[in-house]
């Protein structure tokens, strides 16, 4: 069912009127910490350090996306940027702390990736009879 943000899906969650949510790690820590939500998994590739007890169940992500026609040259000054910041130490700290694995690259190896996913999301889906064949 769809919501407006994690927020009210979240209190639905608790309050016990939806089953399950999917969420990223920052937004369910302290809930999860403060026994409101019990976790049952994470999507990534292994195992969190805020939760090494849970199963992993994918591999979920975060990116920085602009307008397609953004000119190549603000992309890489945007992305010059996102490098600088997940580098700085403090950043990196506070991302760890909400367990948030910090990556960065360039913005054609962040396009491979994202080709690469909507490649397997279709084979998913056409494998699962998703969508028409």
């Amino acid at each position: 069912m769809p919501y407006r943000g994690a927020g009210p899906a979240l209190l639905d969650v608790i309050a016990g009127r939806i089953d399950l949510q999917f969420e990223n790690a920052p937004s369910v820590l302290g809930h999860v910490r403060g026994g409101d939500l019990r976790g049952v998994a994470v999507g990534s590739a292994k195992r969190s350090s805020l939760f090494p007890d849970l199963p992993t169940i994918g591999d979920s992500w975060f990116g920085v996306l602009a307008p397609a026609k953004t000119p190549r040259a603000v992309v890489d000054k945007i992305n010059a940027a996102v490098n600088k910041a997940i580098a700085d130490v403090a950043v990196r700290k506070q991302m760890d702390a909400l367990g948030v694995e910090l990556i960065g690259g360039t913005p054609d190896q962040f396009a491979a990736f994202l080709k690469a996913r909507m490649d397997e999301l279709k084979t998913v889906s056409k494998t699962a009879n998703l969508v028409p064949q």
